[in-house]
């Protein structure tokens, strides 16, 4: 299975849609960044997540949890094969405050640009196929590991990274970013172990 057209943006253009969503007067609601980043693929619906995870909102209290309910439904679907992803109303519906997501976004502009610049298609057996499957079991996992990650400040950042890494995957066809995610994946179950031993 090929990434779709909606699969193939730059990061940076997906931050920058984001960020114009984020500029209206009051909260700003998952559904309108999801909207914004264009989330008809799975790539960029567990991108979103991913990319806030690994800014400073991943610091708020029970924040990584409401995003890993989300992740954890998109990747249960692209394990079933779901033509395109769905989330539920009452999730979409979820506000942040607007001010503090244009400011993690800004924070994000460095190292999204750095991405873009080193990433390409390349190793897409990891991305294609069966593989899908892999990286949708592998998300689902991850979701269902940040909520006890909550208790441990700015762990869910390590989540964000790895969430971002496979989503890029995903985004670009990129089979490098998915094997450096389970590098990361390793530190979090690490993380977890010490933290709850």
């Amino acid at each position: 299975m090929t990434a779709s057209a909606g699969d193939t943006h730059a990061l940076g253009e997906i931050l920058e849609h984001m960020d114009q969503a984020a500029r209206q007067d009051g909260d700003v609601s998952l559904g309108e960044l999801l909207e914004a980043a264009g989330h008809r693929s799975y790539g960029v619906t567990l991108l979103v997540p991913g990319l806030l995870l690994l800014s400073p909102l991943s610091g708020i209290p029970v924040f990584p949890s409401i995003l890993a309910i989300g992740i954890f439904l998109t990747a249960a679907q692209l394990l079933i094969g779901r033509d395109c992803p769905w989330l539920p109303e009452w999730l979409l519906g979820r506000s942040f405050d607007h001010g503090r997501v244009r400011k993690a976004l800004g924070w994000l502009r460095k190292p999204v640009g750095w991405i873009d610049r080193i990433s390409r298609p390349r190793l897409q057996v990891l991305t294609r196929g069966m593989a899908r499957r892999m990286v949708a079991l592998f998300c689902m996992f991850l979701a269902l590991a940040m909520p006890p990650l909550d208790l441990v400040p700015t762990a869910n950042s390590l989540s964000g990274l790895t969430l971002t890494l496979v989503s890029l995957s995903l985004v670009i066809g990129d089979g490098l970013f998915l094997l450096a995610a389970l590098v990361v994946g390793v530190g979090i179950v690490t993380t977890a172990a010490l933290a709850f031993a």
